[in-house]
């Protein structure tokens, strides 16, 4: 669940429609109002990207490999660019992907 303000009222709406995220997701707002989420999706086993633009959720896939996505947490970068870190299941490798037109993905272990 993402919660807005309006300048009037509150208003929540789910990020996935299809899963509940994990147990932790991480928020940023970009320097052009766009709200990131990374977050743990318990049935895929892996962690996902969404933006929320123009009213709208886009969900990417952040990393395919199963057992990853645990304690995700994101920033957003200088051309709105999403950084995101996250572990392993068994917490032995943290991870970092950084997402790009045309989506490029990049994934290197930090920490071993």
């Amino acid at each position: 669940m993402c919660t807005f303000w309006d300048g009037v009222s509150w208003w929540q709406e789910a990020v996935d429609e299809l899963t509940a995220p994990g147990p932790a997701a991480a928020i940023a707002v970009g320097p052009d109002g766009v709200v990131h989420v990374a977050y743990h999706d318990p049935v895929a086993q892996a962690p996902q990207y969404a933006r929320r633009q123009n009213g709208i959720w886009t969900i990417t896939a952040v990393d395919d490999r199963d057992d990853t996505g645990w304690y995700p947490d994101i920033a957003v970068a200088e051309f709105c660019f999403p950084h995101i870190v996250y572990q392993t299941a068994d917490r032995r490798d943290l991870l970092y992907a950084t997402l790009t037109p045309p989506l490029h993905r990049l994934h290197l272990p930090v920490v071993r």
